[in-house]
């Protein structure tokens, strides 16, 4: 579930802060949510700043500069994020933020390096070393690009208690969808395990799969978390969906939940329900593309079946 977070400094991680121009009055505004593993914080100070994060433990970190140009260090290493181009920096080693510019716009981006070590796994189908990524990253073309339009979706959200990324069955898939941005982003061995793991799952996966999904189609079930249950790898289990059921495994959760959210609009009192109440009880969170997939499936808009009269034995 989408959270919004109240302090910058403890949220990401301990460092210290100095203002390289004084003659500037210090202030900082900035606005932080996180989603499970996933945080983000857009982030801007009224002064130059140095930033010293000495080891960065327990994530990823990527900076990618709205407007502004951020000057940075990793592992000895100095590093320039701009428009366009962002910075990544591994779990382990000394950080700072040499020149962070007045009134430049940064998003931060810090991502659990165990929902990356799991992520990794569970796509490839077994336990692998975390990849070391390059300090650079292009987010104007390719995965780069996916990830930072994802991140800014995100951002734009931040602290509006009515946006989906508030309910667990959308902001538990997007964090995972992030994580395998940030992968196929940063990672070629990321990349060519995903590639050549491809064997179809065998059909007692594709049955556990669906068991799972039949019985609790409530759940914020991803395919990374099926094939986790199932003991296969996420691309393994998408390619045995569509072998032996012709689906993907998300697409056959959106068909569950469809036929339970017709059971109960065929159920349910018409004076004191309401689509939306059922629909979002089966996670669609959009009502409008919720209607439409009804429709698409039973012929007639879930309003109709609410409406429907019903029969008394």
């Amino acid at each position: 579930m989408a959270e919004v977070v109240e302090g910058c400094s403890e949220v990401f991680y301990r460092h210290d802060m100095d203002q390289l121009d004084r003659s500037r009055p210090f202030s900082v505004s900035y606005r932080i949510s996180q989603a499970g593993p996933v945080t983000v914080g857009d982030v801007r100070y009224d002064a130059d700043m140095r930033l010293d994060f000495r080891e960065l433990a327990t994530g990823y970190h990527v900076n990618i500069p709205v407007h502004g140009v951020l000057r940075s260090q990793h592992r000895g290493v100095d590093n320039t994020a701009a428009p366009g181009l962002a910075t990544v920096f591994n779990p382990e080693g000394k950080t700072v933020f040499t020149h962070w510019p007045a009134n430049s716009r940064i998003l931060a981006v810090k991502l659990d390096s165990g929902a990356v070590s799991q992520t990794l796994a569970t796509a490839v189908g077994r336990k692998v070393p975390l990849p070391d990524v390059e300090s650079g990253l292009d987010v104007r073309t390719g995965p780069g690009r996916s990830l930072a339009q994802m991140l800014m979706l995100f951002s734009d959200q931040l602290g509006d208690a009515s946006s989906a990324l508030c309910n667990p069955l959308v902001a538990q898939p997007f964090a995972e969808s992030v994580i395998n941005a940030f992968l196929l982003a940063t990672s070629s061995a990321f990349q060519e395990a995903v590639a050549g793991h491809s064997e179809a799952a065998r059909p007692v996966a594709v049955r556990a799969a669906t068991d799972l999904v039949e019985a609790s189609p409530h759940l914020p079930w991803t395919t990374a978390s099926l094939a986790a249950q199932c003991h296969v790898g996420a691309r393994a289990l998408q390619r045995g969906f569509q072998q032996h059921l012709g689906v993907s495994p998300m697409a056959y959760l959106r068909e569950v939940r469809l036929r339970r959210a017709r059971e109960d609009l065929l159920a349910d009192d018409p004076a004191s329900a309401t689509v939306t109440t059922i629909a979002r009880r089966w996670g669609f969170s959009h009502l409008s593309r919720f209607a439409a997939a009804y429709r698409d499936a039973y012929g007639e808009l879930p309003a109709r079946t609410l409406r429907a009269p019903r029969h008394v034995n």
